[in-house]
This record gives structure tokens, C-alpha cells and sequence, in this order.
């Protein structure tokens, strides 16, 4: 396909930019990766936002060349605190903590910290850090009704709990969503029942299920580790 639309003069745009790079970055193309990013850079009707560093990161990371991601990943975060792009995608933002932490900051003073907090969350929880997740998750200014405000903020940080032990940290995430009026969805009742039934509180177990099927509706079944607690 990219043969004939070269062969008929069509140009790129932004999705088929994307879908070579995506693919390139895939399979760990490191020849492809730098080719279309390169041509991304210097195409003067396509703008360059840090998305398509980040991608790039991804496969050299996945070909091992950490020289490589750590360069994208550092284009990526000029981007971020440069203000051409305010809210990176922090999923793939940095090789390290301090990275993930330091575009963190930069988002919170500028007033993104609830745009951007659903990606910096597993992003540290990556690193096994509970603890500034947390903190994390309390310091952001979550406005009544704000839309980055969502159930899957959260559930990251339930799934950690619950598969440490701590439910009573995870009840208290869930019972603090409930009061800002966001329901708990599918995901959030299927980890307290799997957090519970690990924990011997088979009654609990049974009740979060519960919630979890009423969630879900017809035609859901849960994984074998957890059925049992019917």
C-alpha cells in the first residue's frame, strides 16, 4: 500500500505517519523507527508532538538500545516542559522514576496535573512506589465533575493494594471515589474480590462479585482464581 501511494505521489498525513511508525516501533525496526521520525521532523505540515518520541522509545527499548530510548524520551520531555505539549504521554515518559517525577512536577505547576495524573500513577506504581502513588493520587485538585476524574485513575492503584494485602487502603480509595459521586466499575469490584478471596474474607469476596457481574451485565465470566467464591 505504501509502495502505491508513493507510485500515485499521495503524501502522508498524520494517520499514515503513525502507522508506519507504530508498526516500525512494533517489531523493533530501529532503521524504519528512525526514518519516519526523521521524516516526521522535517515534513512542514505535520507537527511533531510527543507522542512520536515516545513511540520511538518504545522500540528501542524493545530492541535494547537504551542509548537510543533515553534520547527520545528526553526529546519527549522537551516537548512537555517547553509548553509545546502540555500533557505527554507518561505511560512511556522515562527509563527511571526521577524522570516520571520530574515531567510530574512540571504538569502540576501548570495546571495539568488531572490530565495527565491517570498515566503518572501506573507509571510509578512501575517502580513498586505506593507510597508516591498515594500522594499522588491525594494532590491532585480533582474539581466536582472533572472528566480526567475517572474510575481507571484509580484502579491501578486498587490492583496493587489488593495484590499486596492492604484492602483497607483500597476500601478507602474506593469509599473517597464514591463520595466525589464516581461509581466503581467492573474492574474496581473483580480486584476487591480477588484481593479478598486471596485474603480468606470469602464473604466479601462473594459481595464485591457480585457488584461485579451487576457491573457487567449477561455473558461476563470471571477468571478461575475467583469463581470459586460462589
Amino acid at each position: 500500500m505504501v509502495l502505491e501511494m508513493e507510485e500515485k505521489g499521495i503524501g502522508y498525513n498524520d494517520y499514515t505517519f503513525y502507522i508506519r511508525l507504530s508498526a516500525y516501533a512494533a517489531v523493533s525496526d530501529c532503521k524504519g523507527i528512525k526514518k519516519m521520525v526523521t521524516m516526521m521532523e522535517l515534513d512542514p505540515n505535520f507537527v511533531v508532538d510527543s507522542s512520536v518520541y515516545a513511540i520511538a522509545a518504545s522500540g528501542y527499548a524493545r530492541a535494547g538500545l537504551l542509548d537510543k530510548t533515553y534520547a527520545m524520551l528526553k526529546k519527549c520531555e522537551g516537548l512537555a516542559t517547553g509548553g509545546q505539549d502540555r500533557y505527554p504521554p507518561m505511560r512511556n515518559l522515562g527509563i527511571n522514576k526521577d524522570d516520571v517525577l520530574r515531567v510530574w512536577e512540571f504538569c502540576k505547576k501548570n495546571s495539568s496535573g488531572s490530565k495527565v495524573a491517570g498515566s503518572v500513577i501506573p507509571s510509578v506504581l512501575k517502580f513498586d512506589d505506593l507510597e508516591i502513588s498515594g500522594k499522588i493520587l491525594e494532590e491532585v485538585n480533582w474539581p466536582k465533575g472533572n472528566p480526567h476524574y475517572c474510575i481507571h485513575v484509580i484502579n491501578p492503584l486498587i490492583a496493587v493494594y489488593c495484590r499486596k494485602g492492604l484492602l483497607g487502603k483500597a476500601e478507602a480509595i474506593i469509599n473517597n471515589a464514591q463520595s466525589r459521586g464516581l461509581n466503581p466499575d467492573v474492574r474496581t469490584w473483580y480486584l476487591m474480590a480477588t484481593g479478598y478471596l486471596q485474603n480468606d474474607q470469602t464473604e466479601k469476596a462473594m459481595e464485591a462479585m457480585k457488584k461485579s457481574i451487576c457491573e457487567t451485565g449477561i455473558g461476563w465470566i470471571p477468571l478461575r482464581n475467583v469463581w470459586p467464591c460462589f
